[in-house]
Parts: structure tokens; C-alpha cells; sequence
């Protein structure tokens, strides 16, 4: 029985020996559920990249949750959800939460502007310095900006225009009544344009608006810079954004700081930690203008921000 014991003892301490050098993580960590709706191809796709990454750094081990077992999750397990649905579902977990592919304003909305202890959130939107970054590195005589606001986004306007003002830019703002015609609205303010600015805005950028506001732009020779890859590939001229493989590791970042017991996040809305560029350029020769490389932009980005 000893003989057994002792056997035990000497593998278990091989076993951290080998991870203090890197050669086999040894992680004591409470128990990750991943919560995420089993209809959406993108969360199967995040889960995907998710294990792969896990298996090649951390080796967290983790349980999958759909959301119609959301109520089996206890106070002890740190749960990662995917998606608006699984993050309104767990806003009251008494226990450690990470949310991630929500935007920062549903986010605020989802929580009432106060996040609760030990709950963080990855937001999907790039910090707007980086889309202003973006149109300085590339439109480099740009004078006046146009931003649309709604009553959604009202709260900041002052916010934009301080960004804008440290970059010596102008803020031309512009009132989007829901309420009102809304193509003729986007026609109007395109017209009158040097450049649009989209800043995530559901009032301003959905399924019904996104297609006249590329048009309008296109039409009135208007570069529009949004903050999705999808938008530029239907026509907008460039955009920062938030790639998948981006949003996985930082996940697995903050879910290290989280369960190693270091100091916790500084942020419970955490920005994205990095970003890609994306350049129409069919769009930028209809305009005339002259693009480096997505990659070389991002190298002029980081290097000067």
C-alpha cells in the first residue's frame, strides 16, 4: 500500500516538475463552461478554434453548454458565453463570467452601465482612435469627418468629437431620426459628405440601411468607413475589425488572468487587444485613391497609432 502511495506522489510530482518548464502545463482551474447557441455556425466555429488554441497552450479543460441548459451552470463555474442570447441569459450568475461577441453597448444596456463583480466582457467593436488612425494613414489631408448619431449613440457625440479634435479633425455630426425616411435621410447626408464614419449604431447600421448607405456614398463619391469586413466587401471603402482567430485568444488570455489567480482584468468591458484592416479596392479606384496593402497599413498603425 505504501509502495502505491509513494508511486503516486513521485508521478504527480514529475508531473509539475515537467509543467514549471513548459513541458506539460499543470493548471488547477474551477470549471469552464462554454455557453453558446447550437444553431449559430459561428459559435461552433469559435468552439472549433477554441479547442485548437486550448489544446496547444493552455489546456484548460471545459464543458459545452447550450442555452437550453443554462440553468445547471452553479455559482462555481467561470462560464464563457458566445453571443447576445447566452450573455442575457447569464447576466445574473452569481459566479465568474466572461462574455464575448457582443458589442460594448449591448453589453451596457444588457448590464445597466454597471457590470457586476467578477463578470468581463471581450466587446466585438475596435476602439474608435483606430478607425481614426485608419483614415489618417490613409486619407492624410482629411480635414472634417461625418458621423451619423441617433438617439441610441447621442451620449457620444462629445466623446468623438474629443477624439477627433486631438487629431486636429473636425466632427461634423448628424442627426438620424429613426422615425423618418430614412433612405432619403442617408441620401441627404451623403451629399453633403467630405467622409462618413460608421460607429456601431443598430438605429443606423441594420439589414435595411446597410445597402442604401453604401450606395449613397458610392454615388456621391464618398468614402465610407465602416467597422466590419462584411460591410467592406459590400462596398464600403475600409474598416478596422475584429477577426475570430483575435477574439479566441484573447479569450484565452483573460480566462488565464481569471483562473490563475493573478491580478483580475483592470477592465471589465475589455477592448479588443488587436485588429486587421480590410480596403475595397474597386472602391478606392472608382475614387481615385492610391491604398497600400492592408498589412502594410496595419505595420504604419501599430507603429503609429
Amino acid at each position: 500500500m505504501d509502495s502505491r502511495m509513494n508511486y503516486k506522489k513521485i508521478i504527480l510530482l514529475i508531473i509539475i516538475f515537467l509543467g514549471s518548464f513548459g513541458g506539460i502545463p499543470f493548471v488547477y482551474a474551477q470549471g469552464i463552461k462554454i455557453v453558446y447557441d447550437d444553431t449559430q455556425s459561428f459559435h461552433q466555429d469559435f468552439i472549433k478554434l477554441f479547442s485548437q488554441k486550448n489544446l496547444n497552450q493552455q489546456h484548460y479543460g471545459y464543458e459545452l453548454v447550450t442555452l437550453d441548459k443554462v440553468g445547471n451552470l452553479t455559482d462555481d463555474d467561470l462560464i464563457v458565453t458566445i453571443g447576445h442570447k447566452a450573455a442575457s441569459l447569464t447576466v445574473n450568475h452569481k459566479g465568474k463570467a466572461l462574455h464575448t461577441f457582443n458589442s460594448k453597448r449591448s453589453i451596457e444596456i444588457l448590464y445597466k452601465d454597471k457590470l457586476k463583480k467578477d463578470h468581463y466582457a471581450i466587446y466585438l467593436d475596435q476602439p474608435l482612435e483606430r478607425s481614426i488612425s485608419l483614415i489618417q494613414h490613409v486619407l492624410f489631408d482629411i480635414k472634417t469627418i461625418d458621423v451619423i448619431f441617433s438617439e441610441n449613440t447621442n451620449d457620444q457625440i462629445t466623446e468623438v468629437k474629443q477624439l477627433l479634435e486631438k487629431r486636429h479633425i473636425k466632427l461634423k455630426s448628424n442627426w438620424f431620426n429613426s422615425g423618418s425616411s430614412q433612405i432619403q435621410q442617408i441620401e441627404s447626408i451623403a451629399k453633403q459628405s467630405q467622409l462618413l464614419l460608421l460607429i456601431p449604431d443598430i438605429l443606423v447600421v441594420n439589414q435595411n440601411n446597410a445597402r442604401p448607405l453604401i450606395v449613397s456614398a458610392y454615388k456621391n463619391n464618398v468614402p465610407l468607413v465602416a467597422y466590419s469586413r462584411a460591410m467592406v466587401k459590400a462596398g464600403a471603402l475600409m474598416a478596422v475589425y475584429t477577426t475570430l482567430e483575435q477574439v479566441v485568444a484573447q479569450t484565452l488570455n483573460t480566462i488565464n488572468t481569471i483562473q490563475t489567480n493573478k491580478q483580475p482584468p483592470l477592465l471589465q468591458l475589455i477592448p479588443p487587444d488587436d485588429f486587421d484592416v480590410a480596403v475595397n479596392y474597386q472602391v478606392a479606384r472608382i475614387l481615385k485613391l492610391n491604398i497600400d496593402s492592408e498589412s502594410l497599413i496595419k505595420v504604419k498603425m501599430v507603429e503609429h497609432p
